[in-house]
């Protein structure tokens, strides 16, 4: 699986601060991972449809994380578990980033798929490239191309979907997350 070559603008430190606020902003372990990653590249979002969503499958944005030793499993490589939050924490925020003021595509886990292919040791760059493979009105999928960015080496494809349940994506619990605010930031960025 390869991505074709497409143009992308490059992230701003506003990009990255945005992304840092969303990743550290979650429980399980957002200030962990939050401060050794950052935005790099996005493709320029697609426009408002008449539906007030975006035809956004395809759309590309490319984030890097930096391997830290507590992000390691007992082989000395990214751990599985460390792995599957970055793509889970990447994959969203690139769906959240989409959302327009009638329009979400992001929503809960409902299946992840990892084909792990190389270690990644302490220090590594990984570059994380994630693709909209679709985005709907209540089911989307993001594929997440992790990548050594010295080697270009693949250590990862992984896919993920979300769904949208009726009622709001994540209920009573989301509810100390500011979804609109986060989203208001973004939009400005």
């Amino acid at each position: 699986m390869s991505s074709p070559k497409k143009e992308l603008i490059p992230a701003t430190d506003a990009d990255t601060e945005h992304l840092r606020y969303f990743l550290g902003a979650m429980p399980f372990a957002g200030d962990t991972f939050a401060p050794h990653c950052k935005a790099v590249a996005y493709e320029p979002l697609p426009p408002v449809n008449a539906r007030g969503g975006r035809d956004c499958e395809g759309w590309t944005c490319v984030y890097e994380a930096v391997v830290q030793d507590n992000w390691l499993n007992g082989g000395q490589g990214l751990h599985g578990a460390a792995a599957a939050w970055l793509l889970d924490m990447f994959t969203g925020t690139s769906l959240h980033r989409l959302g327009t003021d009638n329009w979400s595509p992001w929503g809960p886990s409902i299946n992840f798929e990892i084909n792990f292919y190389n270690p990644a040791p302490a220090g590594t760059v990984l570059r994380c490239e994630t693709i909209i493979d679709r985005a709907g009105g209540a089911v989307s999928t993001v594929l997440c191309l992790m990548s050594d960015k010295k080697t270009g080496r693949r250590i990862l494809t992984g896919v993920h979907t979300t769904q949208r349940p009726k009622g709001g994506a994540f209920g009573k619990v989301g509810a100390k997350f500011n979804m609109k605010a986060a989203q208001t930031a973004t939009a400005k960025l």
